[in-house]
């Protein structure tokens, strides 16, 4: 599979099942009021920061029916499985394998906690809109990433696990222009 393929792959298999979630809550609560990808927010209602990166997190789903309310987290499903892409991004040799859009596992190796992280924290602030400067998509979805993990450090590498939500694949690429400015000496993308 080329790039674009893999990437449409993932992104379009993790959206039918936001949709089915969508179209699942509407027709087991027809006059609850679902609101899809809402920022998380604190008691005084700021957007809410955690973890390491202190960023904000987005829900799938929430279904606010009489008086109860429900978090929707959409399984990621099967992971299709093919031989990974490898390619060089802005100098940076990337190892593309199957990966799921609702939870990308990301390895850089030579990526160290004393890195500056401002690269990846800048996209995914942008990808995130956290006040909802964008008007949402035709479907009533955000297109926005809903969780930058905690890095996971090990052998002069690091992990990370992101949920790109209903962001587009143009954000994909943008990340993996965000990941190569990190100076990582590989990136691997996936199952591999």
């Amino acid at each position: 599979m080329t790039f674009a393929e893999i990437v449409d792959a993932a992104h379009d298999h993790y959206l039918a099942r936001l949709h089915a979630a969508v179209d699942d809550a509407h027709r087991a609560a027809p006059h609850a009021r679902l609101v899809a990808e809402p920022a998380y927010r604190t008691g005084d209602g700021e957007i809410a920061h955690e973890g390491f990166f202190g960023a904000p997190l987005r829900q799938d789903l929430v279904v606010f029916a009489g008086d109860g309310v429900r978090s929707v987290e959409v399984p990621a499903g099967e992971l299709a499985s093919f031989a990974p892409a490898q390619f060089e991004w802005e100098g940076v040799q990337v190892t593309l394998g199957s990966f799921h859009w609702s939870d990308c596992r990301v390895s850089l190796a030579g990526v160290g906690q004393a890195t500056a992280w401002r690269p990846l924290t800048a996209w995914y602030d942008a990808w995130f809109d956290a006040h909802d400067d964008h008007a949402p998509l035709k479907d009533g979805l955000r297109g926005a990433v809903h969780r930058l993990g905690d890095p996971r450090f090990s052998d002069g590498s690091c992990e990370l696990h992101l949920d790109l939500g209903s962001a587009p694949a143009e954000a994909f690429e943008h990340l993996l222009d965000a990941l190569a400015r990190l100076s990582p000496t590989a990136i691997t993308i996936g199952a591999t």
